[in-house]
């Protein structure tokens, strides 16, 4: 009988609190105390971390490794997940499932000298699998939780030769897991059934928790690595391993919350401004982006959103902020229905424009209010967009440094105050990773809840844009929570059916916003009942995302 590794079996204490349910889709709150959670933990020195129900957990692991492996195959997967390699309608090429495609780790480790945050932890760690483990890795999406220290990321990686997942986590143990100088005994044998690839999807995430009673600052590390052929199936088991809000403080006993809504008729709005390079060093890049446009917009339809797009590029606004826009077909600047064409033509103006690139000017230029404060309206603003309770997402692709002061008379943008940051609009930074010490864009990404990917690695861009369609589709969701879960204890049934975790058919859960984000057949209708129950600490130390911090984009 298959597992359901989502199902959070709870014993129930004092109800504390029930508000009554409403009718227009607002949240009933039932809050239980001290709860025992079923779901498997791993405790390090001093943190505990809770994995999904299912996976399994290998603690027999010696030397000075502080942590244990994990592991996963088909025996966990929700029949949506594990259908797909049969019927082909995701990727047709992918091996058979086998008992272990998904292995990884939860360590707790000495930061690495010379490191003081999450994002230079994640840095070095980067370094040493490139330099020993693996040929590239290229990020597909990196979001910083700067408050509670905590650093996300998944990496497109290739491999010298064929590998199977539980070797590939060995080494990176042995290159990331534990301290330099240090070893590691009793490692797990791969299976003999499991698949050997070249091509993986690492899933990582580092929680620094600072000084500790060993006298260092020590981080814990979440990782997790996938075939990438096999990522369809994995990918949201991967990411449900690897939430740094599974992170909590040793011996924490949890709470257990139930959130419960009504479906809504009509679609949550999101509306996305893509600002493009036109300089002349771009043309591969647009064209990258060109071809990444289909999965993006099926990404967003999936979602169920009532979506509106616009364009415009890097190029001078100043005298005529009408000639940064795209508009291919002259029929307005916005695409409000699934007009892929002229999408796809909008996200490539050519390499004609200027080569000071402005991009967050630009941004900020056409998004300017007179209803939110600001002294005149910009032009997108003078269209109705973004349209008023729409989620707005601001993708910005840009091979150089924001050059803001070059058309700004001199006045220096701020990347924690400014108009993304007070209205809520996510930022999500595709630019040239080399960049990033003297650009601002990495750094308003991080300051929106927004990601981070290199432009560098145009055969990503379909899997950034779709993890930038996830993100949209938390931020527009109807269905946020009251607390942060400790997201592998959250359960979800629509109209009293338990829904399987997948972004296809299923829910996902988008940290940024802390909420549940609807895909495909999955989406409520109006009127059904809708519940969420999830165990969270109540009270979270330093190092462990809070309510505060995963609400980030709210």
């Amino acid at each position: 009988m298959r597992k359901n590794y989502w199902k959070n079996v709870v014993s129930i204490g004092v109800i504390a609190l029930a508000l009554s349910a409403c009718g227009d889709g607002s949240k009933e709150t039932v809050e239980e105390e001290t709860p025992e959670s079923t779901n498997t933990k791993v405790s390090t020195t001093d943190r505990d971390i809770f994995v999904p129900e299912g996976v399994t957990v290998n603690k027999s692991l010696g030397g000075d490794f502080n942590g244990a492996m994990i592991f996963a195959g088909q025996d966990v997967l929700p029949p949506a997940a594990a259908n797909v390699q049969q019927t082909g309608q995701i990727n047709p090429q992918a091996t058979t499932l086998s008992s272990r495609d998904m292995a990884g780790f939860i360590a707790q480790r000495p930061a690495p000298l010379g490191t003081i945050d999450a994002s230079t932890v994640l840095s070095s760690f980067e370094s040493s699998l490139t330099s020993s483990v693996v040929t590239s890795l290229t990020s597909v999406g990196t979001q910083t939780f700067a408050q509670s220290q905590a650093v996300l990321s998944n990496y497109t990686a290739v491999l010298a030769t064929p590998t199977k997942p539980t070797a590939l986590a060995n080494s990176m143990i042995q290159a990331i897991g534990i301290a330099s100088g240090g070893s590691v005994t009793n490692l797990v044998t791969p299976l003999g059934e499991e698949q050997e690839a070249s091509n993986y999807r690492i899933y990582m995430a580092v929680i620094y928790i600072g000084m500790t009673a060993s006298g260092l600052d020590e981080v814990i590390l979440l990782t997790v690595v996938v075939p990438e052929d096999l990522v369809a199936s994995y990918g949201s088991l991967a990411t449900g391993s690897t939430s740094s809000t599974n992170v909590v403080s040793k011996g924490a006993t949890l709470s257990s919350n139930s959130n419960n809504f009504t479906g809504a008729a009509g679609n949550s709005n999101a509306d996305f401004l893509f600002v493009i390079d036109d300089s002349g060093s771009m043309s591969n890049e647009q064209t990258a982006l060109g071809l990444a446009a289909d999965a993006f917009a099926t990404a967003i339809t999936n979602s169920g959103l009532n979506y509106n797009l616009a364009t415009i590029t890097t190029s001078d606004p100043r005298s005529d902020p009408a000639n940064i826009v795209r508009d291919t077909d002259a029929d307005g600047a916005v695409i409000a229905d699934n007009d892929l064409t002229e999408f796809k033509a909008d996200v490539q103006p050519g390499t004609r424009g200027s080569s000071t690139e402005t991009g967050i000017f630009n941004a900020e230029h056409v998004l300017q209010s007179i209803a939110l404060g600001d002294v005149a309206d910009g032009f997108m603003t003078s269209v109705n967009f973004p349209r008023a309770g729409s989620s707005v997402s601001v993708l910005i692709f840009s091979d150089e440094p924001s050059q803001y002061t070059r058309r700004s008379g001199g006045l220096v943008f701020d990347p924690v105050n400014n108009l993304f940051v007070d209205r809520g609009y996510a930022v999500h930074a595709i630019v040239d990773e080399n960049d990033a010490a003297g650009s601002q864009y990495d750094d308003l990404a991080d300051n929106t809840g927004g990601l981070k990917a290199d432009i560098g690695e145009g055969e990503t861009f379909q899997t950034v844009m779709q993890n930038i369609a996830q993100q949209a589709g938390g931020a527009a969701s109807q269905f946020t929570l009251t607390e942060t879960p400790v997201r592998s204890t959250i359960q979800v049934t629509v109209a009293g059916s338990l829904i399987d975790n997948n972004a296809s058919n299923g829910w996902t859960y988008v940290q940024g916003s802390n909420s549940i984000a609807f895909h495909g057949s999955a989406i409520p209708a109006e009127g059904q009942a809708v519940e969420i129950t999830y165990n969270y600490e109540a009270a979270s130390p330093s190092g462990v995302v809070t309510a505060v911090d995963a609400k980030v984009l709210q």
